[in-house]
Formats: C-alpha cells, structure tokens, sequence
C-alpha cells in the first residue's frame, strides 16, 4: 500500500526526536506504537500513539498520529493532526519538518472530498458508514475519505432512509435524505348515539372511528342525531397514536331521510351505516349536512352517494335502480374492428401473394430451378392467408360481442332528491 508506507518513512523519521524528548511512559507508547505500524497493525499503533502524545505532548508524536490515521484512510482526521502539528511546532528546529509537513499535508487535501448532506426533517441523526457525524441540518459540508460511503437518516416517528455516494478525491458530492413520516394512529368516541365522525370533511364513519391518518393537524367533525355537531383540530406527530372523546350537546338543527317504496325485493338502503326502510313510516332524524347513502338490491348496481340533509326539511328519495348487466367499454369494441381489419388486409395480401406464386409455379417459362421456392411460397402465403382467414371470422364474431355490450353505456342507479317541509 503506497499510502501505508509513505506514513511508514514518517514514523521511521521520527523515532530518533520522540525518544530524545519523551518520559519512559510516553517512550514505550511510542515504541509501541512504532512495532505495530510496522506490522501494518494500524488502529493499535493510533492508540499507542495517542497514548504517547497524552503522556507528554510533543509536536512530533503528531506526525506519528497523523500517519497512522491515513494508513487507516482516516484522511480528515490526518488532516486536521497534521494543521495541529503546523500550529504548534514553531521552533527554529522544526523548520525542516514543517516544509515536509506543508507538503505532505498538500497531498493528503487531495485525498479528501466534501460531502454536503440535505436532509428533512430538522434534528434527523445522520451517520456515515456507521459513525454519527451530526443532526440536520448541517451547517457545512462533511469532509470524507474519497470513494464510497453509505448515508443514513433517522428521526422519531420516521422510517429511516440509507442512500449510497462516491465522494471524488478532491472534489465534491452531494446528498438528500428524506426520512418517511410513519402513519398515525386516531380514534375517535363520542356520548352519542347513532354518532359519525368526519376527518377534513371526508365521507364520514360510524363512531367509534379509528384508522391510520397521515401525520400533521387534522379537522375532526363529530356529528349525532338531534345533537350539536362538535369540531376539534388534532396535531398529530409521526406514528403516534391518538384517542379522542367528544362529548355532542343536544338541540343541532335537524332534518329527516325518506325512502320512496315500490322497490324491488330484497333491497335495502343505508345512510352512515344506520338501516332505513322504505316508505313514508320509515324516515329518520338526521342532523343538517352531509351523509352518505348506500342502496343495494339483488341484480341492481349498487347506489352509493353523499347527500345534503336541511334543516326542518324532509328528503325523499326516489331512487331508480339500474339492471347490473355485463358491460364493455366501447373502446375495445374500437379496438377489435381495427384488428379485424387488419386481418381483412393480411388475409387478401397473403392470398394474392399465394396466387401469384402458384402462377408463376404454372408458368412453362419458369425455369425449373425456381419450381421448389415456388411451391415452398405457395405453400407459406396459403397458410398464412387461412391463418388470417379464421382471425378475421373470429374477431369479426368478438366485434359483434363486443358491439352489443358496449351499448347504452355502463349501467348506474340514480335517485332523485325532492325536498318538502316536515308536517
């Protein structure tokens, strides 16, 4: 390794100064210290090293520390010893070292790049190949050994995110981690009977309601039969769970479903998950708003929509179940004309150059060379125009199928709203 033995010549250079200088403690880390770097026992030789420089702290223990730091590619840590040494190794008798130093340590900068690091959200821990280094944001580029490195964030409540960079020697690279925000958890009760629960005004849910939500601040509606519909904002953190218990005060404004008779047997209507049957004697009390209607009856498409409840106003619905028929969209009907022809195409173009071979096959002026490529022609132009022949009948059958499905449009049930005073 030529970066090892390098480091090695400074270790060597300088045995004879740490001896002169150093007590026996630090002289024996040294020693130490020097017989591990020679057997490229790296880690060991720093720490015997550090070791020496604690026990009596000289300039030239850090050009030991230095070289056992880049024999491990510890480069910015090398970097850093080496400008230490420049600092404090002022005396005249160090001039010549420190020209070697300047050098070196010019050498080394090349070896190291600058990682700049963007991560959300704030405080995210970020570790680089295993070793924290910081949290975000950070507020300058990493310095790192050149080539591979695997970057990691994590945050409470966040999925960790791991993302991996070559850093160029000398040059610059850069990152964005963006740790995944786990779901939150709410739920939400309530005193009153019959009670939905509607979060950011989606379709609203039986109370007791609960399921995972996106994490951040939420506009909870918590509504009852013949109660004040309540509101509450929750502030939910990353994978946190949350229970609510809204208490409904009595007199909301109020208004009542109907739905009309003479359906179909065996259908039922819903709205926000209570049964309502059908006829005049079957409406309820709903509070003014929005609720959901579900109707469903055998063999019909099922009619599933919001509706708006007034105050003091009697909603009927009439509803108009459509027949569940197998349907298609006209598109492939479209599509299948289109292969259709071009089967129509390839089965006259194979047929003509089948024609055309077998003429020629006929023809007394052919040489006779020529005979076996043309029967093979023949042969090959016949089977494919009969290959074309059976598609075209085949796709013509399924147009026709297709045709008569995708008539008419897709099935849907509506019902028609009428409004009118409760007496």
């Amino acid at each position: 390794m030529r970066g090892a033995a390098a480091a090695l010549a400074v270790v060597l250079a300088t045995v004879g100064v740490a001896r002169a200088d150093d007590p026996a403690e630090a002289r024996r880390h040294f020693e130490q210290g020097t017989a591990l770097f020679g057997a490229q026992a790296y880690a060991l030789a720093l720490a015997e090293f550090d070791a020496a420089y604690r026990a009596k702290p000289h300039p030239t223990v850090l050009r030991n520390i230095a070289a056992a730091q880049e024999a491990l590619q510890r480069f910015p840590e090398a970097i850093r010893t080496l400008e230490r040494y420049l600092r404090d190794a002022t005396g005249r008798e160090f001039s010549r070292e420190r020209e070697a130093v300047e050098a070196h340590l010019a050498v080394v900068r090349n070896l190291v790049g600058r990682l700049t690091i963007d991560v959300v959200p704030e405080g995210s821990a970020i570790r680089i190949d295993g070793q924290v280094v910081g949290s975000g944001p950070l507020a300058e580029p990493v310095e790192l050994a050149y080539g591979h490195h695997v970057v990691e964030a994590s945050c409470d409540g966040y999925d960790a995110v791991r993302e991996e960079v070559d850093v160029p020697p000398g040059g610059q690279a850069r990152v964005e981690l963006r740790p995944i925000a786990r779901m939150a958890r709410l739920t939400v009760d309530t005193n009153a009977p019959h009670a939905t629960v509607a979060v950011h005004g989606a379709v609203p849910g039986a109370a007791p309601w609960s399921s995972a939500i996106m994490p951040g601040r939420h506009r909870v509606r918590v509504t009852a039969p013949g109660r004040r519909p309540t509101e509450v904002t929750v502030d939910l953190a990353p994978g946190a769970e949350r229970s609510l218990v809204v208490q409904l005060e009595s007199g909301g404004p109020q208004g009542m479903i109907a739905v009309g008779g003479g359906l179909p047997r065996g259908t039922r209507a819903m709205v926000d998950g209570r049964p309502l049957t059908p006829g005049p004697d079957g409406a309820l009390a709903f509070e003014q708003g929005l609720h959901r209607v579900v109707i469903t009856s055998p063999d019909r498409v099922t009619y599933s929509k919001n509706v708006r409840v007034r105050s003091n106003r009697v909603l009927n619905l009439r509803p108009r179940l459509a027949v569940d028929r197998f349907w298609v969209a006209p598109i492939w009907a479209v599509a299948s004309v289109v292969a259709t022809a071009a089967l129509v195409t390839g089965a006259v173009y194979w047929g003509l150059r089948a024609i055309a071979a077998a003429d020629d096959y006929q023809d007394p002026q052919t040489p006779t060379a020529d005979l076996p490529s043309l029967y093979y022609d023949h042969e090959r132009f016949s089977r494919a125009a009969n290959a074309a022949i059976v598609g075209t009948l085949l796709f013509g059958a399924g147009t026709a199928f297709l045709y008569y499905y995708s008539r008419g449009g897709a099935p849907e049930s509506t019902v028609r709203l009428d409004y009118a005073p409760i007496r």
